[in-house]
């Protein structure tokens, strides 16, 4: 993730803008540059390293826990 953002907030899977998910958590890395979010991802809607937006324009990839 590039920025703090709102618990609760859709995920989008990118480039089709599809709803697949919701923001649960998040938190700062060791750098302030650095932001991680979880949230649930519907398993068939996306893949580990699709691209997704979350809320209005925050950008990340998906990975595996």
């Amino acid at each position: 993730m590039e920025s703090n953002k709102g618990y609760g907030d859709f995920i989008f899977l990118q480039p089709r803008n599809l709803a697949v998910g919701k923001l649960t958590s998040y938190a700062s890395g060791r750098n302030q540059s650095e932001h991680f979010g979880l949230g649930y991802i519907k398993r068939q809607a996306a893949s580990e390293g699709d691209s997704v937006i979350v809320g209005d324009n925050i950008s990340g990839t998906v990975v595996e826990v």
